[in-house]
């Protein structure tokens, strides 16, 4: 056979497998509810093994095309008994699809694979005269009976119309006729989606012409009414001179009648000017009205192409809560309810980790064995619902509840000592739902034995920071005994950007206006100097100010007191970000660099602006981690209204303080405010490394320590500093986010002088605490 055929073969096979292992997955499932037609799921069983038998033959696949009609055989046995297929039959068609998933994929990449496993699971499987006599005799147990080959996991679904047909495809009421579909590779819609986007452009243009029209309207507006007022003047020249003419008094030829036909002509060619501006205007008005709204139909329309139903994620989660389900030797309802909700495809993918890592806790961590739950006054049946809502401001809830064993506070108290997380004082005066969120920490579990499943204390803490990623939220409840249920929010679709142009260095940047928080004029403000570096109050807060030019490392010599500043960065850590000028406010449809521009630290991509200029779309979270290490590390530029509020009065310089905080951004937000005030900084990232600093220089003038710390807390440090350090009379500030009054009086009790709380720092004042204790 010719390799390249056989190529487009093997191409054409991987595709129409991938849909056929979808469709016996799906059938698998339900001859395994209750509830289903047990009798169309085989039939559509058959069919679809009867179609894989003859695509595996063309590719020469002979083991997948035996295996094949060794199933319909067993299947066919079961025709009109379809109730009665034992539970190792499913088990073992289950194996043999993932075995086969196996060989498809090797198939797609080329690489080499063996198909006896997939005899090797078929051998196990009956035959004909051996299922007629268990038939006949009753003695192998159904898919109904109770005890360990019962079911492992119901499905049942609400709140769509979507249903699971006979052929195991997902559809809706509304789907018709085959005839009214078509097939489209995921790379072609894409590329449709990305060229209507481009029309953003487009209605940018349109708005700009608008602007244009008026602008032009608003000139000749100005010049008609100059020359109203200069036309008497004029005319009374040309009399005079007319008079001047016919008495012979005149020195010159001046052509008075040209003059006064000039005259009339310029007033009605002025007159049609302003009309047909204004009906340019009007038009440019209503056509701008027109492509904007047909560019945000289009816009719309061919989003709605990469929308898919959440259920499309159904055979997955039911596939994988059966299997642990089995392993665990539990039996679970599997609810989904609101699965016709539709999701932006690339947010679904990035959504099924997270919630596959939810439902791996549900069902190992979660949910009792029936025998715990019958002990407890429980259906031996678990329930698992995962529910969602209808779209509401762009975003969608996802509900994710299990009827299980709940979570125990103390349970998470205990482990989180045990394994140094907190202190024990600490941890014990956690509120439940302080305790709660200790299962978003890497590393945290109460498992006391790591597992295939999970235990590895990494779940929760990639759902969290995955959510985060995709600008959603993860909230978690629980009662003891009863349930624990995860509240995601995630947004639907990816859209276009609102973003802020500005020019740094003579060129334009969009920073997205999501990421803004204020814009004020440098010379509103009162930006202090102090040590070569800069910073201003704002909102009653020291804020470091740095140049958007010197993060980006581009050359700008406009001065200081000319710019912007853009208020960045979180409620915690706001950072003032110095441009040269804003030139308002757009909606961009943001590309990729092409490679090898992919990676470029600081940069988002590249978008064209309304003039038709290109602009260069920032990375906000580059550019705040930049901005912080800037602002901590580099002088900034002087300038007359910099220095012109030069602080009056300084605390020694050689004054010398450690700065003890596992967090980056806090370590470099603390050094960057002692250091702007004339201190000398040194930095520890735990409480160990800042013993180990104290003992190898014990003359700091002062300590400020975090309290939540690996390895030594900022209790541990400061109980030590006081019994075994040389330098026992140091003054020690405690820094952190808890603001309990069990905290102030642990502070207090471990000789701490000072207690500084994150969420009070705008009613704070940290350096005239610093200076009143050295």
């Amino acid at each position: 056979m010719d390799p390249e055929f056989l190529k487009r073969l093997q191409e054409a096979f991987v595709e129409e497998a991938n849909e056929q292992i979808q469709v016996i997955r799906s059938c698998l499932m339900m001859l395994e509810r209750e509830d289903s037609d047990k009798s169309a799921a085989v039939e559509s069983l058959l069919r679809t093994f009867h179609s894989l038998k003859g695509s595996s033959r063309a590719v020469s696949l002979r083991s997948v095309e035996s295996t094949c009609q060794s199933i319909e055989n067993t299947l066919v046995s079961y025709k009109g008994e379809e109730s009665n297929i034992a539970r190792f039959v499913i088990d073992r068609l289950h194996e043999w699809t993932d075995a086969l998933q196996r060989v498809v994929e090797s198939v797609a990449t080329g690489e080499s694979y063996t198909e006896g496993e997939l005899e090797r699971v078929i051998a196990a499987l009956p035959d004909h005269a051996v299922i007629e006599a268990t038939i006949s005799s009753t003695n192998l147990p159904s898919l109904g009976d109770d005890g360990d080959t019962g079911q492992y996991v119901r499905l049942s679904s609400s709140g769509s119309e979507e249903t699971v047909g006979a052929s195991g495809i997902h559809r809706t009421a509304s789907m018709g006729t085959i005839g009214s579909t078509v097939r489209l590779k995921v790379d072609r819609v894409e590329d449709l989606v990305h060229g209507t986007e481009e029309l953003v452009y487009a209605k940018l243009v349109s708005d700009q012409r608008y602007i244009d029209c008026g602008e032009l309207q608003l000139i000749l507006n100005q010049w008609v009414r100059r020359w109203q007022r200069l036309r008497p003047e004029v005319e009374n020249e040309v009399q005079r001179r007319s008079l001047y003419a016919v008495a012979g008094q005149s020195a010159t030829n001046f052509n008075t009648a040209g003059l006064q036909e000039f005259l009339d002509l310029h007033d009605s060619f002025v007159g049609k000017l302003s009309d047909r501006l204004n009906t340019l205007e009007k038009s440019v008005l209503s056509d701008r009205r027109t492509i904007g709204t047909l560019i945000d139909t289009i816009l719309e329309q061919s989003r709605e192409l990469t929308m898919i139903p959440f259920s499309v994620l159904q055979d997955l989660f039911l596939k994988m809560v059966r299997d642990i389900a089995k392993d665990e030797g539990k039996r679970i309802s599997l609810k989904i309810i609101g699965g016709a909700v539709e999701i932006d495809r690339h947010i679904l993918d990035e959504l099924r980790e997270p919630l596959v890592h939810l439902l791996r806790n549900a069902v190992d961590h979660g949910v009792e064995t029936p025998q715990e739950r019958t002990a407890s006054g429980k259906p031996p049946e678990a329930t698992i619902e995962i529910q969602l809502s209808q779209p509401r401001s762009g975003k969608v809830e996802i509900v994710l509840r299990d009827d299980g064993r709940g979570i125990d506070p103390e349970k998470l108290k205990h482990s989180a000592v045990e394994k140094g997380i907190l202190p024990f004082d600490r941890a014990k005066a956690l509120s439940y739902q302080e305790a709660l969120a200790l299962i978003f920490r890497s590393s945290f579990s109460t498992r006391g034995t790591v597992s295939d499943i999970s235990g590895r204390g990494l779940g929760c803490a990639i759902v969290k920071d995955k959510l985060e990623q995709m600008g959603g939220t993860v909230e978690i409840s629980s009662r003891i005994g009863k349930e624990t249920k995860f509240r995601l929010a995630v947004p639907v679709r990816r859209a276009t950007m609102v973003g802020i142009a500005v020019s740094v260095g003579g060129r334009t940047f969009v920073i997205p206006t999501a990421s803004i928080r204020a814009a004020v004029r440098v010379r509103d403000q009162e930006v202090r100097t102090v040590e070569g570096r800069q910073a201003m109050i704002f909102h009653e807060r020291l804020v470091p100010v740095v140049s958007l030019a010197d993060v980006l490392h581009i050359e700008s010599s406009v001065p200081l007191e000319d710019c912007t500043i853009l208020v960045v960065g979180s409620d915690d850590y706001p950072i003032a970000l110095v441009v040269e000028d804003i030139f308002g406010e757009q909606e961009v449809a943001v590309k990729n660099l092409p490679a090898p521009l992919t990676q470029v630290r600081n940069i988002g991509g590249a978008t064209l602006l309304k003039n038709g200029d290109l602009a260069v779309v920032v990375n906000m979270n580059d550019v705040l981690t930049s901005a912080i290490l800037v602002g901590s590390m580099a002088p900034a530029p002087q300038s007359a209204s910099a220095s012109r509020v030069e602080a009056k009065s300084r605390p020694p310089a050689q004054k010398k303080i450690l700065v003890v905080e596992d967090s980056i951004t806090s370590r470099v937000l603390l050094k960057n405010i002692l250091e702007s005030a004339g201190f000398q900084v040194s930095l520890a990232n735990d409480g160990q490394d800042g013993w180990e600093k104290i003992q190898q220089e014990p003359n700091f003038d002062l300590v400020v320590s975090d309290v939540e710390m690996p390895r030594m807390t900022g209790f541990e440090l400061t109980t030590k500093i006081r019994k075994e350090s040389k330098s026992k009379d140091v003054p020690i500030i405690i820094v952190t986010s808890l603001a309990s009054l069990e905290d102030r009086r642990k502070g207090v009790e471990v000789g701490a002088n000072a207690y500084f709380v994150k969420s009070n720092f705008e009613k704070s004042n940290l350096l005239e605490m610093v200076k009143r204790l050295i």
